[in-house]
C-alpha cells in the first residue's frame, strides 16, 4: 500500500540507445542526484600523440563560479514567515506509461522512473578546433580569376 502522496510508476518498455558522459538511467527513487561532467573536446588535425597537451588549468570555464540559478530576492531571504505550504491530491496511486524511446542519456543528465528529491547536475564542456593552416571555414579565392570555383 502506497504512503500519503507517494506514487509508483508503471513502465511497460524502455529503450535507451546510449548512455553517456556520466548520464544516468535509473529505475526507483533517489535522494540527491549531484552529477558533473568536465571534458575538453580537442579535434586536432595533426596526431594528438605530436602535439602539446592540453590542461583544464588554462581554461577558466573549469574553475568558475556557477552562476545563482535563481534570482528572485524571495527566495534569497526566506523567513519563517514567509514558507510556502503546498498540498497535492493525486486521484491515481499509479503513473503509467507504455513505452519510453530516446536516443540519449549523457553530459550529466538523468532519465529516470521513480521519485526524485534534489538535483544539481553540472556539465563543463570546452571545445577546441585547431587547424595547421587557414580554418577550413575561410573563404578561399578562385583558381582562375573570375571563374566561382574553388579548390578542394
Amino acid at each position: 500500500m502506497n504512503t500519503i502522496g507517494a506514487r509508483s510508476s508503471y513502465v511497460r518498455k524502455v529503450d535507451v540507445t546510449n548512455v553517456s558522459l556520466s548520464g544516468i538511467v535509473q529505475f526507483g527513487d533517489h535522494s540527491d542526484y549531484t552529477p558533473v561532467l568536465r571534458a575538453l573536446a580537442v579535434q586536432r588535425e595533426t596526431d594528438h600523440a605530436k602535439k602539446d597537451r592540453v590542461y583544464f588549468e588554462a581554461y577558466p570555464i573549469f574553475s568558475r563560479k556557477l552562476p545563482d540559478l535563481c534570482d528572485y530576492p524571495f527566495f534569497h531571504s526566506q523567513t519563517d514567515d514567509s514558507q510556502v505550504e503546498s498540498y497535492t491530491v493525486n486521484h491515481n496511486p499509479y503513473i503509467t506509461v507504455d513505452c519510453i524511446s530516446t536516443l540519449g542519456v549523457g553530459a550529466s543528465s538523468l532519465l529516470q522512473i521513480g521519485n526524485g528529491c534534489r538535483v544539481a547536475a553540472e556539465s563543463r564542456i570546452k571545445h577546441i578546433r585547431q587547424f595547421a593552416g587557414a580554418s577550413p571555414f575561410t573563404r578561399l579565392r578562385p583558381v582562375q580569376p573570375g571563374v566561382n570555383t574553388f579548390p578542394r
